[in-house]
């Protein structure tokens, strides 16, 4: 569907025409109708259901950044704005949000898209889903510290010791655990093997 024909466009656009609404330049009103449209094809790959109209979408723009991208296009270089790091994206408001899945003038934002990563960035008492822990757990397993780390790391727990009170927590921690025959065997072969040396 081409995007001039998308009914939120079309409206807003009749809208802008007819002069029952602010006036918008129509370079400005191109640039937007293309970000609106980037926006909503995102929003709903992403399995989002999309209700923000074009008219909400510009409602959501203040008019500083609406300046912001006014200068763009005299400078003709609107383009490599909206790939910079500094770039306005439409987001959410909040984590709760954005796990609501539903993108509509009530909880979405038009903001800097450093902002955006910052809105979904874990928080004081977030904790990772199961499948995260997997996924995480997945990608460590087989990694190895190299040498010179093992090094760094056994320089800085030098010197360092357990304070007496610590000390006794730990071995009331153990006291009463019974090994298994198999784990005495472990450790005595390891013994034998270090002594051999």
């Amino acid at each position: 569907m081409n995007l001039q024909d998308h009914p939120s466009v079309r409206q807003f656009l009749d809208s802008i025409r007819s002069g029952h609404s602010p006036s918008v330049e129509p370079e400005l009103l191109d640039v937007l109708a293309w970000r609106y449209d980037a926006a909503r094809r995102y929003q709903i790959n992403e399995g989002v259901d999309f209700q923000l109209t074009f008219a909400e979408f510009i409602a959501l723009i203040t008019p500083s950044r609406m300046n912001t991208i006014r200068k763009a296009i005299k400078k003709g270089t609107v383009d490599s704005f909206f790939r910079c790091k500094s770039r306005y994206v439409l987001s959410w408001k909040s984590s709760e949000a954005y796990e609501t899945r539903v993108m509509n003038f009530a909880n979405a934002a038009f903001i800097n898209a450093e902002d955006s990563k910052r809105v979904n960035q874990f928080k004081a008492g977030d904790t990772h889903s199961e499948e995260s822990k997997s996924k995480i757990r997945a990608k460590k397993i087989g990694t190895t510290h190299s040498d010179e780390t093992k090094a760094k790391m056994s320089e800085a727990k030098r010197g360092t010791t357990h304070s007496d009170e610590t000390r006794q927590k730990m071995a009331e921690a153990k006291r009463g655990r019974k090994m298994s025959e198999e784990t005495k065997a472990k450790i005595r072969a390891a013994m034998l093997a270090r002594r051999a040396q």
